[in-house]
């Protein structure tokens, strides 16, 4: 089977579908975090009421979050890497910090399952896309 086609391919078109995806997720996460951070916290099944500052917390994860969607989604190339190598590094911490706090009693296990589940797959994307554009066979 000739191959000899796939160097011309565009690396970020071999997972530009998983991209998209992780994008609109981060995307709609980051907009419910920052349009209505008191159901993201009770989705999460996160208390609230007591610690009111957690929603301005919230509001800030949501736009970081946004700003991680749009710049992955808008870059391409050696900008894409980037971009998706930041996002490694911010999952890896939020994962981490779910993990601290289920740990210290601060966090449901419930809780911490679901903030560690969507970082866990958008590194699984993110490294999928960095491997596919390091591929020596295209």
């Amino acid at each position: 089977m000739d191959t000899s086609h796939a160097k011309d391919i565009d690396p970020d078109l071999k997972s530009s579908w998983l991209i998209t995806i992780m994008c609109a997720l981060r995307a709609w996460i980051g907009v419910g975090g920052t349009a209505m951070p008191n159901v993201a916290l009770k989705t999460y099944g996160i208390e609230y009421t007591k610690t009111p500052l957690l929603t301005y917390m919230t509001r800030l994860f949501g736009v970081r979050e946004i700003a991680l969607a749009a710049g992955t989604f808008a870059s391409r190339g050696a900008a894409r890497s980037l971009w998706l190598r930041l996002g490694i590094g911010c999952d890896l911490i939020d994962a981490g910090a779910a993990l601290l706090a289920l740990r210290d009693g601060a966090m449901s296990k419930r809780a911490a399952y679901q903030a560690t589940i969507g970082p866990a797959l958008a590194i699984g994307i993110a490294l999928h896309a960095l491997m596919a554009r390091n591929d020596p066979a295209g």
